[in-house]
């Protein structure tokens, strides 16, 4: 059964059935099952509690379940959790890793993956790495499908209602015109007659080396001619040619540029040098050398 194919829990399990699966559980294991309790009354609670926790579901899921069992528990009988988890996967509840599926698809075809997307969130949905992902479905997972079984029918009428409401469509997509598509495609195939004009001039290669030492002030094998070589190169490749530069080379481009017109940004910004600025006259000094007030003293201090 897929998740897709959910089968809603129903109340379909009686003491009967409870009765025989405790005989066929006692043929199988011995002494291993009925050991468990020691007494009828002891069996009483046992099977009633077995009653409460299975009868959430129908009985095509327990038999299915209990078939299963024995199969995968051949040498010790399952404990009632045990048998539980078996029944809720044939009832149609997702494993962690198909709940992330359908997240993924917005697939909002169980409560449990509604419920675990709500914890989550669409932002790390949407942007976490897979891992992160995996880890935070992992920690609400459990919680989660612990509450939709002990509330099955809520958890169904809230899915409901959520599916039920108008879904806001997405934004649609930029189609590019045929004019933008046709710029494109001559801005790519210009990009690219250019790499290839540098690489039949280079020798194979799209941009000039140099030693990484020789242009890394405060090396030992620091020098300035090498260095002053390698700035004018950045500073004198166009505009348009910068993409067959590595990211190192263009950044250090990046930093030449600005240092070369940071002068005349800040000029502009009204930014005036030292060695421009109009001198104010020094006030003048008596033969003490204190300021002499050369303005009326409206506070006649």
């Amino acid at each position: 059964m897929t998740t897709a194919q959910v089968t809603q829990l129903t109340h379909c399990v009686d003491e009967s059935l409870i009765a025989r699966l405790f005989a066929r559980f006692r043929g199988r294991y011995g002494n291993l099952w009925t050991s468990r309790a020691t007494c009828d009354e002891d069996w009483e609670f046992i099977m009633e509690d077995w009653l409460i926790e299975l009868s959430k579901f129908s009985i095509e899921q327990v038999r299915a379940a209990v078939n299963k069992t024995l199969t995968e528990f051949k040498e010790f009988p399952p404990t009632l959790g045990q048998l539980v988890d078996l029944c809720m996967k044939e009832s149609g509840v997702p494993s962690p890793q198909e709940v992330i599926r359908l997240m993924v698809a917005r697939d909002f075809s169980h409560p449990l993956v509604k419920m675990v997307y709500d914890k989550i969130g669409s932002w790390t949905l949407t942007n976490g790495k897979s891992d992160e992902i995996e880890r935070k479905v992992k920690e609400h997972y459990s919680e989660s499908r612990s509450n939709f079984y002990v509330e099955p029918e809520k958890s169904w009428a809230q899915l409901e209602s959520f599916n039920a409401k108008p879904k806001s469509l997405p934004p649609p997509e930029k189609i590019p015109t045929n004019n933008e598509m046709k710029s494109f495609k001559e801005c790519m195939a210009k990009c690219q007659e250019i790499l290839r004009d540098k690489k039949i001039a280079g020798g194979g290669k799209t941009y000039k080396e140099f030693d990484e030492n020789k242009i890394k002030q405060g090396h030992k094998e620091f020098d300035q001619v090498v260095f002053d070589e390698y700035k004018a190169y950045l500073m004198g490749i166009p505009e348009t040619e910068t993409m067959i530069l590595p990211p190192v080379y263009l950044m250090a481009r990046n930093k030449f540029l600005n240092m070369r017109d940071q002068k005349a940004w800040l000029l502009k910004e009204g930014y005036v040098p030292d060695n421009q600025r109009v001198q104010k006259d020094e006030p003048q000094r008596s033969n003490s050398g204190r300021p002499v007030k050369v303005y009326k003293n409206w506070a006649h201090d």
